[in-house]
């Protein structure tokens, strides 16, 4: 169950550029709500869902960039693809040190809110790269168009780079009293 969750995760993103507004925002409701079932029901998690807001929020910048066709090299003085790449990336961030948190938590691994935060930074950095990737596969084997120039990959990367740092300061805020009390608690219940 977990590999078709990724599988149909990436293969939405390939294809959500050519998605409606609508049917990006019907899918992501429905993905979210699957996804937070699953883990519920696997693991025992509860994901909060203000965390859940922010990456649908997060997956709707793309969604209305792609449908007001701002995706474009000369839209504004900073490009709505250096905008986006910005603010996805903070806005998921605080989910990614929340799992990297329950992930410590299940290896029982009692480490400082600001590790973690790191942690989860880098693989988020990991996750942007891959994002990357699939930006590169739609233009070269699907006839897409999301690689604006030789630079595009390593700006977008520069600009989620920020954005992550920005969502890891976010995450800190959102998730600080809820570490705290996990860590001084030694039964390790989930919240």
């Amino acid at each position: 169950m977990s590999a078709l969750i990724v599988a149909t995760g990436i293969a939405f993103l390939i294809n959500t550029p050519y998605l409606s507004v609508g049917f990006n925002s019907a899918f992501v409701t429905g993905y979210l709500a699957l996804t937070y079932l699953f883990v519920r029901k696997q693991f025992a998690l509860h994901v909060p869902l203000v965390l859940l807001a922010l990456v649908f929020v997060a997956l709707q910048v793309d969604a209305m960039g792609n449908y007001f066709h701002w995706y474009r090299p000369d839209v504004t003085p900073i490009r709505y693809d250096e905008f986006a790449h910005l603010v996805v990336p903070a806005l998921i961030m605080p989910m990614v040190v929340w799992v990297a948190l329950r992930l410590f938590d299940m290896a029982a691994v009692r480490a400082p809110l600001g590790l973690v935060a790191t942690f989860a930074a880098t693989l988020m950095l990991s996750l942007s790269a891959f994002y990357e990737i699939l930006e590169l596969w739609d233009d070269k084997y699907f006839g897409g168009h999301r690689i604006w120039s030789v630079f595009d990959t390593s700006e977008d990367l520069q600009w989620d780079f920020a954005g992550i740092l920005l969502g890891t300061l976010l995450a800190r805020l959102l998730l600080r009293g809820e570490h705290a009390s996990r860590r001084g608690n030694s039964s390790r219940s989930n919240v």
